[in-house]
């Protein structure tokens, strides 16, 4: 029978499958995610693989009372404890500490955007998310080529979870997933704050052994299907586990749906609804299906309720609410363009890049300074494009402009010249120029400079640089 398999050293605890004897984790070390209190998540830092950022505390210190190991904080403030279970491990976080915003834990699985993991057939990928519509229910699925698949099983109440992109290779493709007993006050929107997270990560053949294993340990049914969508509002369900009907609930549509064989089916669903089945009056988890009829009236009833919203809320640096571009752009590209779409399109596309460099309105130019043949180029970049496009924005960064912005500040044409400290608020600083503020410097000294940004080679480019 597949499980996790639990090893010690001094300090160290690590996390391995029975079935191939690999680390489920890639690096070994479970830690604690979180944001302080009363820190403003919009205002820091953006990264291509998160929204915005969240800190980690480490849990150094390894016991072992019998079968349960605890890892905890060097304050002792955050305890984990894991527990063997006959198909993989519990996990029960929790934290005496009243200063975080977000709470919960790392869970750096070896996904298949990680360097390092073995092969993708020993790797993980995000599968099969899953809450139910009150909340009361949530679990994933990781997929594995070899067939190795995991569940992780929330016991406690949780808000939900948050994943961190590859930064090595693009689309679906993660190095970290953040279970999250409670969100940052930004999302939580005055939900009360959870100091508790239990998990169990189990190690199954398919999703569907981990519903059945879920259903037992929850003492709950669940509903499985094979499709969520119907084109003619019909369908069939599965139900695991023991139900005593199943009830269905929709627009316009509110029936309680015998069982069958171990199935329901239901017929008149439009639009979106919801099949939970329910053993004793008590409710287990349920799923959602979507019936329509031709799919560019589904498609012009989503961009209509986008119409109508003012004011998307895109929380400034957190892009979760602009996905409606590319589904307008798509729809236009199938049955035509409409100025209503396009007029909504440009409220998000004020800025983007230009084909060609002589059709810019702005120029950024990201400085070296290692040499005086470095600076040499960048006033030589600076009076090309002077020329080129007299009435353009030009904007200078990087080194050069951290160390000599009076110098740079004086060449015509230049109306902006930003410090290494404030590049990375780029944008902010497009919008001050577009507005047609006068030439001037942003700039933090260097002594000044406190934080530390990563970066990493883009492109063509096969190294990376630490600059120091």
């Amino acid at each position: 029978m597949p499980h996790i398999i639990l090893k010690s050293s001094l300090d160290h605890l690590s996390f391995l499958d029975s079935r191939d004897e690999k680390p489920i984790f890639n690096p070994e070390t479970l830690s604690v995610t979180y944001t302080p209190l009363g820190e403003d998540i919009r205002k820091t830092r953006i990264y291509e693989t998160s929204p915005y950022e969240s800190k980690k505390e480490e849990l150094p210190i390894l016991k072992k009372n019998g079968d349960v190991y605890s890892l905890s904080s060097r304050d002792q403030a955050t305890v984990l404890e894991v527990t063997p279970l006959p198909r993989g491990i519990r996990l029960d976080l929790s934290t005496d500490r009243t200063d975080f915003g977000e709470f919960g834990l790392n869970l750096p699985f070896n996904f298949m955007g990680k360097k390092n993991g073995g092969g993708y057939a020993r790797q993980f990928q995000f599968s099969s998310p899953y809450r139910s519509k009150d909340e009361t229910y949530k679990y994933i699925e990781l997929d594995n080529v070899d067939g190795n698949h995991l569940f992780l099983l929330f016991l406690s109440p949780a808000d939900g979870w948050k994943i961190d992109y590859s930064p090595y290779v693009g689309g679906a493709y993660f190095v970290n997933l953040k279970a999250l007993a409670s969100f940052d006050p930004l999302y939580r929107k005055g939900k009360p704050f959870q100091n508790k997270l239990s998990l169990a990560l189990l190690a199954v053949k398919d999703l569907d052994e981990g519903l059945a294993i879920a259903t037992k340990m929850l003492g709950v049914p669940a509903i499985r299907y094979e499709k969520s969508y119907s084109l003619d509002g019909k369908g069939e369900v599965e139900v695991i586990g023991e139900a005593d009907h199943v009830l269905l609930e929709g627009q316009g549509i509110f029936k309680t749906l015998p069982i069958v064989d171990g199935k329901a089916h239901y017929e008149g669903v439009l639009g979106k609804a919801y099949l939970t089945p329910i053993k004793n009056g008590r409710k287990g988890i349920d799923a959602s299906v979507f019936g329509f009829g031709d799919f560019r009236e589904l498609a012009e009833r989503c961009n209509e309720r986008i119409l109508a919203c003012k004011g998307l809320p895109t929380y400034d640096n957190l892009t979760e609410w602009q996905g409606y571009v590319p589904a307008m752009l798509r729809y236009m590209l199938r049955y035509g363009r409409r100025a209503d779409y396009d007029a909504k399109i440009a409220e998000f596309m004020k800025v983007c890049l230009a084909k060609e460099e002589k059709d810019a309105d702005i120029y950024i130019i990201n400085t070296c300074s290692v040499t005086d043949v470095a600076d040499h180029k960048c006033r030589q970049a600076v009076a090309h494009l002077h020329r080129q496009s007299p009435n353009a924005k030009i904007i200078v960064t990087g080194c050069y402009a951290q160390l000599k912005p009076d110098e740079i500040i004086k060449l015509p044409g230049v109306d902006l010249v930003l410090g290494i400290n404030e590049k990375l608020d780029i944008d902010k600083y497009v919008e001050e120029i577009e507005s047609g503020n006068e030439s001037h410097i942003q700039h933090t000294e260097t002594k000044e400079i406190k934080d530390f940004y990563p970066s990493r080679s883009y492109e063509d480019r096969t190294r990376c640089f630490l600059k120091v």
